[in-house]
Order: structure tokens, then sequence, then C-alpha cells
């Protein structure tokens, strides 16, 4: 592959090349890499006239993850030299107007959609209503290219991450990073014009730079999908089959539920996200990956062709350093388990305007060399070969997210009706959930302080389960017992009692009881499953139990067509007298 400068310069590379290749579509709408650039021209030459052709600047970009303008943008911002920070389009909260602030945005690139959050923006004074702009991909006219001059050391993306003072950390990557990324990745997946993907990822999310770059700097195409051909993994298999798509990366919980699905045109999956917990051989080769945003979205990956206890997260990409160190600092051998640090071009600048959290992470060896402190568990195998265990601190895995705990509970003590609260994620046999335990000092429902939570934090930093307490139980040491206040949560769903004479009816509602932990009494026979808190893994999870209990197969189809218990309870009937 070819060395380039800059991504905007990649890209436009890519462009003269596959001019009228398809880049980005969906459903019927088409650009082309020629109108790609052009459009993105435009968005660039406006921003440099904005801006009085400042040499540096952060823009932020908030559209809706299945938009074309999310390319436009992203692409126009890198043209004028400038850095995109992403926002998360489904999750617009006060969280968002503290990226802003923390990032220095100087103007808001936004769509129609979302007018009523940048009125609030200008509300509270963080940007005037001259920095911010609207635009549709139909007014925006395609000109020429007039792209700033810049190098392998602008920060060409801030992408913000859940932060251990509770305020979100923006880790600022550079041109470079995304470049030597770009190039691996090209390489070891061998990806070519021939190849399509799906951009599944959230902007705000930083597998999206695995969904973006490496197909756009190649000539591939990248196929933009709805909510509604996402909502199970077989209609969104079925849209991968429909639009011929050869290479797609998506997050571990996705990948076991792909598991069940067949794929006859899909060369390769890649996984990132979660430890792998299980392997199938397919028709298609399955890699799993590992690298957090701090080191550019990934850092190792390996193709896996067996099922394991241990599954590996494979190997270094190209002029990528991968350690094990002990509390000393000191460099473990192969099969010792330490911490897993990273050097090299890889590595983020920093965390935008927080020098303190910055020197945390990343240290300056003694010869020069700059390492971050992941806080992962890890070892590495004699040859080379990653394998990742979770994590060291109060940071944990939800969703494909990293999330730290203590940025929840500064949420819930912002709030005046609330003197503390603990913040846990709790791992049962059929998956995780967050939990938090609440002492309050006024009056607050859980419905109020739900919609308090709604308008502070991303949907996937609520937690599930809220118990009101008077007073935290404390240990012998007179420090809060975590322990117990676990147990008194699970308390209020999980039934040591094994599975007894009860009708169908009755041991699949406890199943759904202790699957969606929640009580059995929250169990309600015609509200389905999605709307009691199941997301597709425990939708998998609730099949497979079935399926041990009464010896029969429901087919997935069949539960998400009306995933309701009482719906349910007749499929078992039926098939049960058909046995």
């Amino acid at each position: 592959m070819t060395v380039f400068n800059s991504l905007h310069g990649a890209f436009e590379t890519a462009a003269d090349v596959y001019a009228d290749r398809i880049a980005l579509r969906y459903g019927e709408k088409v650009l082309t890499y020629k109108q790609l650039d052009r459009l993105a021209n435009t968005i660039g030459n406006m921003l440099r006239e904005k801006l009085d052709n400042i040499d540096e600047a952060a823009v932020a970009i908030l559209v809706n993850n299945h938009s074309m303008l999310r390319y436009v943008y992203m692409l126009g911002v890198l043209k004028a030299g400038y850095t995109y920070v992403p926002l998360d389009a489904k999750a617009i909260s006060e969280r968002s107007n503290r990226i802003l602030s923390i990032s220095g945005a100087k103007i808001l690139l936004t769509e129609n959609d979302f007018e009523d959050f940048a009125k609030n923006v200008i509300n509270i004074g963080t940007l005037k209503s001259e920095e911010i702009i609207f635009c549709s991909l139909d007014e925006i006219e395609e000109t020429n290219r007039n792209s700033a001059e810049t190098d392998g050391e602008r920060s060409a993306y801030v992408i913000f991450t859940s932060g251990s003072t509770g305020e979100p950390k923006g880790v600022e990557v550079q041109d470079k990073a995304v470049l030597n990324f770009i190039s691996s990745v090209v390489d070891k997946l061998d990806i070519t014009c021939e190849d399509k993907t799906v951009s599944l990822s959230n902007f705000s999310f930083d597998a999206s730079v695995f969904d973006m770059y490496p197909f756009l700097m190649m000539g591939g195409e990248i196929v933009l999908i709805s909510e509604n051909e996402r909502q199970s993994v077989t209609s969104l298999n079925n849209y991968m089959i429909e639009n011929g798509i050869t290479i797609q990366c998506m997050t571990t919980a996705l990948y076991h539920l792909m598991l069940n699905e067949e794929n006859p045109v899909l060369k390769k999956l890649c996984v990132i996200g979660e430890k792998m917990l299980a392997y199938k051989d397919k028709t298609y080769d399955i890699y799993n990956m590992y690298g957090p945003t701090e080191a550019t979205c990934l850092v190792t990956l390996c193709r896996i062709n067996k099922d394991e206890d241990d599954i590996p997260v494979g190997y270094p990409l190209d002029n990528v350093k991968i350690g094990i160190i002990n509390d000393m600092m000191e460099e473990l051998p192969s099969g010792e388990k330490g911490q897993i640090v990273i050097g090299g071009i890889c590595l983020a600048k920093c965390y935008r305007n927080n020098p303190e959290e910055t020197n945390k992470r990343f240290i300056r060896l003694s010869n020069g060399e700059m390492i971050y402190l992941t806080g992962d568990i890890g070892s590495l195998d004699n040859d080379g070969n990653l394998h990742c265990y979770g994590r060291m601190d109060n940071q944990v895995k939800y969703k494909g997210y990293r999330i730290e705990l203590d940025e929840i509970r500064k949420v819930f003590l912002q709030n005046d009706n609330i003197s503390d609260a603990v913040i846990l994620l709790i791992t049962e046999e059929h998956g995780s959930y967050l939990a938090a335990a609440v002492c309050s000092k006024g009056e607050i429902s859980e419905e109020e302080l739900r919609k308090y939570l709604e308008r502070e934090l991303p949907d996937y930093m609520i937690p599930q389960k809220i118990r009101f307490m008077d007073d935290f139980p404390l240990n012998r040491n007179k420090k809060i017992d975590t322990k117990a206040i676990k147990e008194l949560i699970r308390s209020e769903y999980i039934s040591d009692a094994p599975y007894g004479d009860e009708s169908i009816h009755d041991i699949c509602k406890k199943m759904w009881s202790e699957i969606l932990c929640i009580s059995y009494e929250e169990v309600v026979d015609n509200v389905p499953f999605k709307e009691l808190g199941g997301d597709s893994l425990q939708m998998l999870t609730m099949i497979s139990e079935i399926g041990k209990q009464f010896n029969i197969r429901i087919p997935f189809e069949d539960f998400i067509t009306d995933p309701t218990l009482s719906n349910i309870t007749q499929i078992i009937e039926n098939l049960s007298v058909g046995e």
C-alpha cells in the first residue's frame, strides 16, 4: 500500500483511482467515490472560510448512523485540516454537551433531526447559532478540491470513552496512527476494491474506524443500514447476503448470535469487543481482534480455526508492540498473567485537554519509548499470540462499551435527591447487567430517577436494576459490602428451586425471570421480551434453555415474530404435542 501523509490525501488518491465505483449505498441511494470526494470538498472549503483558515480546530459531527452525511462531514473536516469529534446520535444527553465543551469544538455539523439538541446547545452557551451548521445531502453542491496540507501529526479525530473521574475522556488519535492501522488491516485481511461491508458501528464508537477507513482507502463499498434491518441477527444476516457483503466487523455479542446463521456470501467475519466464548466452523473465516480506543481501534488479530476454553485475541499489527507487565512495571515471560501494555505508532496522542489522565496512562520509558497501560489483564503465548482475561480496575466491558462505573455514580450523586449510590456490573450464567443501589435524601421515585438518567447518560450506561436502600451494608472493615448488595439485588429474581411439575407457562415464566434478571411477578404474559429488558443475546439464551428443558427447537424467527410469554408457551405446547 502506498505511504500517505494524511487521511484525506489517501482518500483523494482512492477517489481518483476508483472515481466511478460506488463508495456508499443506502437502499436505492448511492454515492460514487467521485461524488463523495466533491461533496466533502464543499464542506472542507466552507469550514476553512467559516473559521478564517485557522490551522487547527475541532469540529463536532452529529448525524444519524445510517446517514451518508456522516462520511461527507467526516472527510470534509479532514480536508479542511481539522479534527472531527463524533457524537452519539442514539444517546443525546447532557453528556453530549460536556463532550462539546471538553473537546473545544468550534463548529457543530448536524442535520434537521437534531434541531432540539442544537437549540439546547445554544441556550446553555456551549456554541452560538452561527457555529451550528445544518445540511442535507441534496443541498450540498459538488466543488473542486482545495484541501489543506497536513502531515501525520495532525489529530484526525477525538472519540470519547468513559472516564474514572466521572467525566468522559476524549481520545485524540493522529493521522499517522490511523494510516498505519489501515495499511496493516488491509494487508492482513486482503481487503480490495471488490469488498463490501455493512456500517454497523456507532459513529462515536471506535469500531467505526474499522467500518470506514480500510474500505474507503481501497475502493470498497460501504453499505448503510437502518435500525429496522438490524433488529434481529436473522434480518441482519439476510441484509448482508442481499447486499453481497464480503467482510464484516461486529461485536462479540452479535457474533455469538451469528453462529446459528448461515451466510454463503461472507468471506471474513471480524469480531471485537468482549471475550469470544465459542467458535463454529463456517463457510467464511472468523477473526478475533483486540484493541482499546487509545491504540486506534485494534492492535491484534488472528484467524480462529478451533474451539477452545481460552480463545486468543491475536498477534500484533504492523509497528505495534504488545507486552505483559507486573505491578513493578517489569516485563513478564510468556504464559504469565499481568497487565497488557501497548507501544508503537498506534498510540493516541493524548486525552484531549486532560494532561492528568494522559500522564497516568501514557508512560514514557527510560529508552524514550511511549507505552499505554491498558488496565486489561492478559498473557502471551510463546509465539506472541495474546490472550485477554478482563479488567484490573473499576472499568467494565458491557455491551461492547468500556464503561467507568464511577462516571455513572457521579451522575447519580449530582441529583439533589440522592445521597449515595453504588454501581455494580452483575454477571450471571445467562449474561451481565448494570445495577445500582441508591440511598435517597428526598422524595424521588424510580420512574423519576430513570427520566433523569435518560437525560444525563446514554442508554447503555443506565442501570437495568435500581434498588433503593436506607443504608448500605458494611463489611467487617466498615467499608460498603458490595457483595452483600449484589446478593440483595439478585434475591429479587433468583430462585434456587429446581423446575418441578409446574405448567409449561410457569416454567417459562421462571426462565424469563432468571434470564432477564427481573422478579417473577414482573414477567407479564403479553409484554414482549424486549420491552421487559431483553436483548438479542438473552433471546438466544432463552431459546437454548427452552431447548434443554423441553427437548425441542424453537426457530429464532418464530421467537421474534411474537416474543411474548403467552405466545412462546403456545409454541412449546404445539411442538410438544407434535413430538
